[in-house]
């Protein structure tokens, strides 16, 4: 192969050979418990084109001898640029601590590539490349339940990195079954930040990853979500992700009253500025997005929850497309969770606010509603979870109606047990519970195009939203040109 062949992404975007967004290391294994990621950071909103670099050194090589830099060629050439480096200890597995370090990647031009390189005692031992934030058009990419380990989970990273996006947008349930350090340690890095062996991929060296919270990352796998968070090394997503910080401005004594006595003492356990990093909101490119924790000890009833809510939808930049992500699937059929839809008493927030598009996971499967609102009823959250109200939508794709589509992209590395299929509601416009799949977004200030792709490249579904048409258009694989349930038909 030459490095002038050309090749097309699945967006009709031509790039070369040589566009390999991937980390380049040798002999690391040793050097490093956890192989430099990328991470939005906490200050991520107040510093425009930022971006923290994380790595773990091993015991061995643990010591103030660290360097990290970088460079944009558009900007700098052939010079380097010394990053701020800090390092903490880090607590772990059964009280064992090890050192953490952190590079913050200031004044990055929007949009552009950069490079890093990471060095110990005089010697490089690591380098990767990544774009910085676009402030005109750009691409991120969706999944959720991603992490167990297995070869579904890697062959679905790898046609992400192929598909070349510039964030990945993790939808919660990111490491099985407890979300523990160890867990993050054997199934997670090891298969999205590594680049040997057939279930590896260095996508988290090339990406930043902006998590949101699921149930299992906070030890609750059960269907009723009991807290089990008597381990020595839980709440491994507190210990290795770094979110913009979101302000949620709700003491912990609010959110108890309601709760079990064992729920409480969860909140209890959690460490401190966790609900501001759990719910958190960003700008990337033309899109904004808002994450959200909707797990069972957060009351989204709250008068002051939804005035958060729409508090953060109202700081969007003029002609951002605000898009919404949490866990828990407000709308779905699934066999164990169809009666879990709390989170639809924040849907009339979201027609209010302009959001297109509302993701979710914990279903093990994909789909997508039409464009559609729902009218409350009481806007009371029963105690079997339902939430009372009507929806009404459009078939045809529009959305003249201001509706809101809802995507269910948790295929990412589980998929729904074939005795436990999902049903189809009338608002289902795409419903696909036999391949392993994620969703890519590409959007610039006038047009959003949303893409469904399996872990082969092949688009399966997808979607385009306009600001400059008054009929949005929507277009969807014929039944026999996707795998579809029986009941899709």
């Amino acid at each position: 192969m030459t490095n002038d062949v050309v090749l097309t992404d699945i967006f009709g975007t031509p790039f070369s050979l040589v566009d390999k967004r991937h980390a380049v290391s040798e002999n690391t294994d040793k050097i490093f418990i956890i192989k430099p990621y990328l991470q939005l950071g906490r200050h991520f909103n107040e510093k425009p084109g930022s971006l923290v670099l994380f790595f773990h050194p091993g015991k061995k090589y643990r010591g103030k001898d660290w360097l990290v830099q970088y460079r944009q060629p558009s900007v700098d050439g052939d010079n380097w640029r010394d990053a701020s480096l800090s390092r903490g200890r880090l607590r772990l597995i059964s009280g064992k601590r090890h050192w953490r370090y952190r590079a913050e990647l200031t004044g990055l031009s929007a949009g552009e590539p950069f490079q890093y390189r990471v060095v110990k005692a005089w010697t490089l031992v690591f380098s990767g490349e990544a774009v910085a934030p676009s402030a005109e058009k750009t691409r991120i990419a969706v999944l959720g339940d991603m992490a167990d380990g297995g070869q579904a989970s890697a062959d679905v990273a790898r046609a992400m990195l192929a598909s070349r996006p510039e964030l990945l947008l993790a939808v919660g349930d990111i490491v099985y079954d407890k979300g523990l350090v160890s867990e993050y340690l054997a199934k997670f890095f090891p298969v999205y930040n590594e680049s040997v062996g057939s279930c590896s991929v260095p996508l988290l060296s090339s990406l930043p990853l902006a998590p949101v919270i699921g149930n299992h990352d906070i030890g609750t796998p059960g269907q009723q979500e009991k807290p089990d968070f008597d381990h020595a090394d839980a709440l491994g997503c507190c210990k290795f992700f770094e979110n913009p910080r979101g302000n949620l401005g709700l003491k912990r004594k609010q959110l108890k009253k309601s709760l079990s006595s064992r729920r409480a003492a969860f909140i209890d356990s959690l460490p401190r500025g966790f609900f501001d990093t759990a719910n958190y909101s960003f700008s990337w490119g033309s899109i904004f997005v808002l994450v959200l924790d909707a797990n069972r000890y957060m009351d989204w009833t709250l008068p002051a929850l939804q005035r958060f809510v729409e508090r953060k939808l109202s700081e969007a930049p003029a002609g951002a497309w605000k898009i919404v992500a949490f866990h828990q699937a407000p709308f779905n059929d699934d066999f164990k969770y169809a009666g879990d839809q709390r989170m639809r008493v924040l849907s009339p927030l979201f027609e209010a606010a302009g959001v297109v598009l509302v993701f979710s996971g914990h279903c093990h499967y994909y789909a997508r509603t039409h464009a559609m609102r729902y009218g409350l009823t009481t806007g009371v959250v029963e105690k079997d979870g339902s939430v009372a109200g009507t929806a009404s939508f459009e078939k045809d794709g529009k959305r003249s109606s201001g509706g809101v589509t809802y995507v269910i992209t948790g295929a990412g590395g589980k998929l729904v047990d074939r005795e436990r299929m999902p049903g189809r509601s009338d608002y289902v416009a795409f419903l696909d519970t036999s391949r392993y799949s994620f969703s890519l977004l590409e959007a610039d200030a006038n047009k959003l195009e949303f893409k469904q792709v399996d872990k082969d490249g092949n688009v399966i579904d997808e979607l385009v939203l306009s600001f400059n048409q008054d009929v949005d258009t929507e277009s969807v694989p014929e039944p026999e040109q996707a795998l579809v349930t029986a009941s899709a038909q």
